[in-house]
């Protein structure tokens, strides 16, 4: 049960090595010794015949190899730099901010947060910048992976300090206006992701609002008026969200289109499962069955509560692009809600 070495890094250049102990954290070659004499770390320590010591990671446990030029080194950009921003800043105004999705180079996203400086006649726009991308952006589908674990990367550590961020601009402003992000794709995982990591309070000053969302921002997450917006034909959001709850706000959707209520669509589903999964007359078992259903479905819908499907403006089965028309009137609306000063 105790960490091992991962890793070793040795400066080809000569100097000391430092070791990787578990998955991140890097310590000296002296502190590592004392670890392992003192039943912190599991390794195996070789004394060497010139009186120097030789660590080594247990048998069966593989360490791994790191290679890298000096260049490479101190690489993590400072925060200033992952930020873009436009417009000008205007007393009173709202504090807007943007995350991009995945596989979303530079220029698209300068040009959304200019879309949103533009429909608020030029007011200030503040952008985190989401550009890694690898082969194949498999930079980006490692990064979301570890996010949907609720491991926070590098951009949403990022996210944390832009969100707090924007609430110091916010403060310096005598109005005190509120912070309203625009999250698209995966820049919705990030925004969740950068929730845990703000206080109560924090949380409930920002305005969430998520478009082809990888996550949705429940209920009490954020501000009470932040919202998840999916377009109908927009597939990312049914297999990244999870629980289904793309999928159910849709059935939720539609069934309101026929004219039901949440209540009646919770029955339909409750029906449907009896059928599909339930294989027994017993009404005593039918019965138990139904309630435990119901009760799933009430606490499911609670969930997906801010949310609401587009199927306006429609242009087809792959609608995933914060450049839809759907997406684009929704952030048209919800500048002008916000800018008028009686909404807020």
């Amino acid at each position: 049960a105790l960490p091992k070495i991962t890793a070793r890094y040795h400066p080809s250049g000569g100097g000391a090595d430092f070791y990787v102990v578990g998955f991140e954290e890097l310590i000296s070659k002296d502190e590592t010794i004392h670890r392992v004499e003192t039943h912190r770390l599991d390794a195996v320590m070789v004394h060497k015949s010139d009186g120097g010591v030789y660590l080594r990671s247990r048998p069966g446990h593989r360490l791994d190899s790191i290679r890298f030029v000096n260049h490479e080194l101190n690489e993590q950009p400072d925060f200033k730099d992952v930020m873009r921003d436009t417009g000008k800043q205007i007393r009173g105004q709202c504090i807007w901010g943007y995350i991009n999705g995945i596989n979303n180079p530079p220029e698209e996203a300068k040009a959304v947060i200019q879309v949103i400086s533009t429909l608020t006649k030029g007011e200030h726009v503040w952008s985190l910048a989401n550009d890694k991308k690898w082969f194949l952006s498999l930079g980006n589908v490692g990064d979301v992976c570890f996010q949907k674990l609720d491991l926070s990367t590098e951009v949403a550590k990022f996210a944390v300090l832009f969100f707090r961020f924007l609430f110091e601009v916010s403060d310096n402003d005598p109005s005190h206006p509120p912070v309203i992000i625009f999250a698209h794709s995966q820049g919705a995982i990030i925004s969740s992701v950068a929730l845990r990591s703000l206080t109560q309070q924090e949380r409930q000053r920002i305005r969430i609002f998520t478009f082809g969302g990888g996550s949705f921002i429940f209920p009490d997450e954020a501000h009470p008026e932040s919202h998840n917006y999916i377009s109908i034909g927009d597939f990312v959001p049914r297999f990244v969200v999870g629980g289904d709850l793309a999928l159910l706000a849709i059935r939720r959707f539609e069934g309101n289109k026929r004219g039901l209520s949440d209540n009646q669509i919770i029955e339909d589903l409750v029906d449907e499962d009896i059928e599909n999964n339930l294989a027994t007359t017993d009404h005593r078992a039918i019965s138990a069955y139904r309630e435990s259903r119901r009760n799933h479905y009430k606490s499911e819908f609670r969930k997906i509560s801010n949310t609401t499907v587009l199927d306006d403006e429609r242009q087809g089965m792959w609608e995933h692009s914060i450049s839809n028309p759907c997406y684009q009137k929704k952030i048209a609306e919800l500048t002008d809600r916000y800018r008028d000063k009686k909404t807020l």
